[in-house]
């Protein structure tokens, strides 16, 4: 189903030419070109001169060098222009965190979309887009004259931090220096342009003056407009048909919400269960699915604070242990967590502890870091990669660290949706005194007989 959706987005997103283009490959080097007389707007104010029969004998003429003719302008600032700085892609393209966004639109079914910044760097910020059919995640590189997309991966329905991938080789270019009218680059099947400035837009979310881009190809024009500290504030499209983009909302200081489902492993009298809980977690900007990963498999006590039940009449410690515990023979462990003597009397309403902290033992130590995770969509599988100490600190028998291992894989699996997971140390294939696995081998996620709890 979503590669029959990743089809019609990408179908849609071609047409629209959006900011998100999703075909990278093969875009030729940019190249900046303007009419040759035309300066740049810096240029334009820092060179205005002062008529010559204004200025007293003394002061220099035009044909001084340019540092004395600075000075002479600013000893005249009632005789010329006030200098304004140049434009910078930083201001056009913000890196600003925690932020998120919301466009409208009319002319196709996926134009409406949410935004929100995934990472934020010196250099760099990372966008997650989400149109309703599909999801697509882009790393751009903001500055040195340009705003460029380094990497990109469509289908991506978690955080993941796209800057541990190698960079695209000849990634689109969004903006380019100079900011003015006449700067023009190359990009896939077309030209793109600076064809105004200063120019009015009135969106949902307000009225903005902001830098018009035009890129051309054969079959469609499309325009996108670019308001400083904003962003992209409105796109059109024209093919036969017009399409309208526009900013609806933007929220400053906003989280994103993640369901996670993370497992541990349970000891019993006689085996070795593994228990599931789904979880909500609140992301900020640069906190993604490594970080939360590393958050649960340190605590199980993170996702499984102590589990309560509240007595009801008719209740008995043996029937409350059978049906909370499934083995109605713990009804003495539940009478020693919670204080009760024998004949261990219980009385409805009254709030009973099921199980410690300690039952459930973290997946990895605290000297475990996670170095990597990635999706690799060619195989279809997830590859994560840890510090070695996850085996050497382990300490466990056979059939636990089994049980600690698939634990780690099926959060993994469940929160990209895969069924393997390729698991490293160090870069090296997974290997401790049990369980040794050659080079891109996979363990299988394995979800039969897992016990969910609430």
């Amino acid at each position: 189903m979503r590669s029959i959706i990743r089809f019609r987005f990408r179908f849609a997103a071609t047409c629209l030419v959006l900011v998100f283009t999703l075909a990278l490959a093969s875009c030729q080097s940019p190249t900046t070109s303007g009419p040759a007389t035309e300066p740049t707007e810096t240029t334009a104010q820092t060179t205005t001169r002062v008529e010559p029969t204004t200025q007293p004998a003394t002061q220099p003429t035009e044909t001084t060098a340019p540092t004395t003719a600075l000075t002479t302008t600013e000893t005249t600032p009632s005789l010329t222009e006030p200098t304004q700085p140049a434009r910078t892609v930083e201001q056009y393209f913000p890196l600003t965190p925690d932020v998120f966004a919301r466009y409208s639109g009319t002319g196709n079914e996926y134009v409406p979309m949410t935004v929100y910044v995934d990472y934020s760097r010196p250099g760099q910020v990372q966008l997650a887009y989400d149109n309703g059919g599909t999801e697509i995640h882009v790393l751009y590189g903001v500055g040195n004259g340009k705003v460029q997309i380094l990497q990109e991966l469509p289908e991506l329905y978690v955080r993941e931090d796209l800057a541990q991938l190698p960079p695209l080789s000849n990634g689109e270019i969004l903006l380019m220096e100079p900011l003015e009218v006449g700067t023009t680059w190359n990009v896939e099947h077309g030209i793109r342009a600076i064809t105004a400035v200063d120019v009015p837009v009135d969106t949902e979310a307000g009225a903005f003056h902001a830098i018009e881009v035009t890129t051309t190809s054969s079959d469609v024009v499309t325009k996108h407009y670019y308001a400083r500290g904003f962003g992209l504030v409105q796109m059109k499209a024209q093919n036969g048909y017009e399409i309208h983009q526009q900013l609806a909302e933007r929220q400053l200081h906003a989280s994103r919400s993640q369901r996670l489902t993370v497992y541990y492993p349970r000891m019993t009298q006689t085996d070795i269960e593994i228990v599931a809980k789904e979880v909500t977690v609140e992301m900020k900007t640069n906190t993604g699915i490594r970080e939360i990963l590393d958050r649960f498999f340190r605590s199980a006590a993170q996702a499984f604070p102590k589990r309560t039940y509240i007595v009801k009449p008719h209740d008995t410690l043996w029937s409350i242990a059978l049906y909370n515990l499934g083995d109605g023979q713990k009804y003495k462990d539940l009478a020693a967590l919670n204080g009760i003597p024998s004949p261990y009397t219980i009385k409805p309403g009254q709030v009973l502890v099921l199980e410690s902290d300690t039952e459930l033992p973290a997946l990895m130590s605290p000297q475990t870091v996670i170095n990597s995770v990635h999706l690799q969509q060619d195989r279809g599988v997830v590859a994560i990669d840890f510090s070695r100490s996850l085996v050497t600190d382990m300490n466990a028998g056979s059939g636990f660290e089994a049980a600690l291992i698939r634990s780690i894989v099926n959060a993994v699996g469940r929160a990209y949706d895969v069924p393997n997971v390729l698991v490293t140390l160090d870069g090296d294939p997974y290997e401790s005194g049990h369980i040794a696995l050659a080079p891109g081998e996979t363990f299988t996620v394995d979800y039969q007989g897992v016990i969910v709890v609430n």
